[in-house]
């Protein structure tokens, strides 16, 4: 009976409360909720509210990258980065031992709901050093020129996703400019650990994708994506260039989830012939520990230059252990095989003629204070085998360099 009267009591009280805490924000509105969690039924405290489907934001990424040299990047009279000078094109940051902007980055999206037939989209802008690598020619690049007219100095302006989406319950279809999906890197700061870029990101390309992505989830544990349409260009001579996309992630246990993707088609660059291309990567992402994490990437690339072969292939290796909530550290040890010329008949960002192998190990650290800040720094060493593709302050070539750097990503 005691029992009985409390019951009682405790409901009356929380009726009579009921209108205030709503309005506080205490309670919320079962109808709001998708679903109530832990169990569909009187609205209380364990019911959650949606998520919005819009979604703004963004963040900012600033810092110093150098060399043993002290020699800055070079470019030809077009503007075009001399591929070997200062840092390179192998790791992605272009300003020699001074501060620079890397990413200014701001998105403003509206996700489908997953649920029946939604319209959405997502625009993303950016503004630093690194948006030279996310420009596809009949957008930022103009066509009919070598160089890029959105840009000023070592700065430029990218549009890397412009697309509207179709969501027809777990199918999504895309419509316009993404983020390519292959490989395990991502060209966006808050979601890289390390400062300077892989080979497999650099090297083997696309950054960007325009055309039709379909996205399908099969299950919880499986998605598989198709797509059609260009790489770092946007739909520009599409009968001379365009190629199928496919590929497939799989979560395989709590531990371990895996990737798979591919690219194969047709480019017509202006540097040589119109050729055949085919990419293809692998991707093993394995939580050691709750503390330790390992990241397995093989990555190929070959390109039919009439009765040539040229490209190159590669593994990447990414560990990663957190000493604390806050703190945590990262090694990258990476080796490339270029092979038939590579870099001579494709696009002029790829610098590198003859066989060759690349080596790279970088050791860095992630120190993330708060939920908008990062820092990260790293030391960087790489090794060129065949090819002194480092240039000095003097004038010569060194087929070895140190670099180091430090960067700190704002997000908001």
């Amino acid at each position: 009976m005691k029992m009985t009267l409390w019951k009682i009591v405790a409901a009356g009280v929380a009726v009579l409360l009921s209108p205030l805490a709503v309005e506080a924000g205490v309670f919320s509105d079962c109808s709001a909720c998708d679903p109530c969690e832990p169990v569909c039924g009187p609205c209380d405290i364990a019911c959650k509210p949606k998520k919005s489907l819009f979604e703004f934001g963004g963040w900012l990424d600033a810092g110093i990258y150098g060399n043993e040299y002290g020699q800055s990047n070079a470019y030809n009279n077009q503007g075009v980065l001399r591929g070997r000078s200062g840092n390179t094109n192998l790791l992605g940051n272009v300003r020699q031992s001074d501060f620079q902007v890397n990413q200014g980055w701001l998105y403003a999206a509206k996700k489908v709901s997953g649920k029946g037939l939604d319209i959405g989209g997502r625009i993303d802008a950016v503004f630093g050093t690194d948006a030279r690598l996310l420009q596809s020619q009949g957008l930022e690049i103009d066509p009919a020129a070598t160089h890029t007219s959105w840009n000023e100095g070592d700065y430029y302006t990218a549009l890397p996703q412009a697309y509207a989406e179709l969501g027809i319950n777990k199918l999504s279809i895309k419509v316009g400019k993404v983020l390519s999906p292959l490989g395990y890197e991502t060209i966006a700061s808050p979601d890289r650990f390390f400062y300077s870029l892989s080979y497999a990101w650099l090297q083997s390309g696309p950054g960007t994708l325009s055309g039709i992505v379909g996205t399908y989830e099969v299950n919880k544990k499986l998605t598989v994506y198709g797509a059609w349409g260009q790489g770092d260009k946007f739909f520009y001579n599409m009968e001379e260039d365009s190629a199928a996309v496919a590929g497939a992630i799989l979560t395989v246990s709590d531990r371990l989830s895996l990737s798979y993707g591919t690219i194969i088609g047709r480019i017509d660059n202006g540097v040589a012939q119109n050729h055949d291309y085919f990419i293809q990567s692998i991707v093993a992402d394995l939580k050691l520990t709750q503390k330790l994490n390992y990241v397995f990437e093989w990555t190929v690339r070959n390109d039919s230059v009439g009765a040539t072969n040229l490209g190159e292939y590669g593994i990447n290796n990414e560990l990663f252990y957190s000493l604390t909530k806050k703190l945590s550290v990262g090694a990258r040890a990476e080796w490339m095989h270029l092979y038939g010329g590579y870099g001579s008949a494709t696009a002029t960002a790829r610098p590198l003629g003859g066989d060759h192998d690349l080596f790279a190990l970088t050791l860095g650290a992630n120190w993330k204070p708060t939920q908008f800040f990062t820092l990260k720094g790293e030391a960087r060493y790489d090794s060129a085998q065949n090819v002194a593709l480092f240039d000095t302050i003097d004038g010569g070539r060194k087929d070895t360099q140190w670099s180091f750097g430090v960067s700190g990503v704002v997000h908001f």
